[in-house]
């Protein structure tokens, strides 16, 4: 049916790019050192723990035709913010004038702000319909909250990147951007029954993908 052919055709893609992606990651990792190299091979990591999960979900999706969510596969996709976080801390840093103290209070009030907005946008309404099961509302709250963590920690570090890998970072948190928001509308469909592959916001993670 044309359902499934889309299912395919997502699916592989997703896969395709998760797997290209956790390649160049490793490379870079090999080609660089000490912080630099550390942090490379975090993304490489949690790239490959995405692409498993995309494997798995088409597993679910196109050969015992059940949905995919919850399953194994979000244990999987979620080593991407894991990975992400510790990439982002790990990437060489430049010397900053501002006091520590000063840097936490701006990643305070960066982190408050975002849980504001994404309380107020995803999380409450996620919590308040509930889920089909317990499993599935867990799932839906670690995305968002996985995402959340995923963008203070980007706000944080941004402003801290050394000028040699600032073009890098930035690009990197870009495409961490489009995955979190692909995510967030993922996990509000998901809670009306609403998603399947073929969605317009795969486009997101597959362009999240690319810029990484």
């Amino acid at each position: 049916s044309s359902g499934t052919a889309v299912a395919a055709i997502g699916d592989f893609t997703s896969l395709v790019m998760a797997s290209v992606a956790a390649v160049f990651s490793a490379r870079a990792a090999r080609h660089a050192r000490g912080r630099l190299r550390a942090a490379w091979a975090a993304l490489a990591f949690g790239l490959l723990g995405w692409a498993v999960g995309d494997a798995i979900w088409a597993y679910y999706e196109l050969v015992l035709h059940q949905f995919p969510f919850p399953s194994a596969a979000d244990g999987a996709y979620l080593l991407l913010p894991v990975g992400a976080c510790a990439a982002m801390l790990l990437f060489p840093t430049a010397r900053s004038v501002q006091s520590q103290a000063r840097l936490l209070l701006d990643g305070i009030i960066v982190a408050g702000s975002l849980f504001l907005a994404s309380w107020l946008t995803v999380i409450r309404p996620v919590y308040e319909a509930g889920a089909e099961s317990r499993l599935a509302l867990i799932m839906e709250l670690a995305y968002s909250t996985a995402d959340l963590v995923v963008l203070t920690v980007a706000a944080y570090v941004v402003v801290k990147a050394g000028s040699g890998q600032r073009l890098a970072l930035s690009v990197f948190i870009l495409g961490m951007m489009f995955i979190a928001l692909s995510d967030s509308v993922f996990v509000y469909l998901s809670s009306k029954g609403q998603y399947a592959t073929g969605n317009p916001i795969d486009l997101g993670w597959a362009a999240g993908l690319l810029l990484i």
